[in-house]
């Protein structure tokens, strides 16, 4: 038998090459996916779940026009560690489509850490400025913004004027940044549908006790507040 392979190898050595050089590319292929298998997950999952953050419950509406015009009503369920409401809309920059959110002063990082690359966020986070917004270095760099600049963004016939504050990261909320997010404050995002500063489509539900998700999600879906709500885990 090692005769016949040692002809087959003199014989054919071209072969013999090719077959040895595929049989490398697939174990180092092999080796490469379950060396970074976790690597891959772990920046699928962070994708999947840049909206929400470390919240563990989602309440969102059924349609694009609900709106959820309170969130003190969860302060009375158990183990609530974390009341987050956001205004998530789709608004229209110039020809395109842009992602617009907004959270309340002061909640701005509650979900997820915004690393700010140029600007400041401080007079965003105390409602100093209402009309500062936050972008991504792509969207930053596909519009041509800078810091300071003046940007109207419009839903129907409704407008908002907003300024850069900050250009950040592609990591946190812009890291799923399709279409490009527009990150700023509920009182200010709010004027493009109605004007309520505590309007909001969505609630995020940080808990204290991370095992009990189940649990309070049958405990926010059966108040009358949130019974026709979609109420899921993060």
């Amino acid at each position: 038998m090692f005769r016949l392979a040692l002809k087959n190898i003199t014989s054919k050595p071209l072969r013999f090459v090719a077959t040895t050089l595929a049989v490398a590319v697939v174990v180092a292929m092999i080796f490469c996916m379950l060396s970074f298998k976790g690597a891959v997950y772990d920046y699928i999952y962070a994708t999947e779940t840049a909206s929400s953050g470390i919240s563990d419950i989602t309440i969102s509406t059924n349609s694009t026009s609900d709106r959820i015009m309170k969130d003190e009503p969860l302060q009375r369920i158990d183990g609530v560690e974390q009341i987050v409401p956001s205004l998530k809309l789709y608004a229209m920059y110039g020809d395109e489509y842009v992602g617009v959110r907004g959270f309340k002063k002061g909640q701005l990082e509650a979900l997820a850490t915004i690393e700010v690359i140029e600007g400041d966020i401080s007079k965003m986070q105390s409602g100093e400025r209402t009309d500062d917004i936050i972008v991504s270095k792509d969207a930053a760099k596909h519009f041509g913004f800078s810091v300071g600049d003046r940007v109207e963004f419009t839903l129907g016939t409704k407008s908002v004027v907003c300024y850069i504050g900050a250009i950040a990261k592609q990591s946190g909320y812009f890291l799923n940044d399709a279409p490009y997010l527009m990150l700023g404050l509920t009182e200010n995002f709010s004027s493009l549908i109605f004007s309520s500063e505590d309007l909001c489509n969505e609630i995020h539900v940080v808990l204290q006790d991370k095992l009990k998700v189940e649990q309070t999600i049958k405990a926010i879906s059966a108040m009358p507040e949130y019974e026709d709500m979609l109420v899921t885990a993060s």
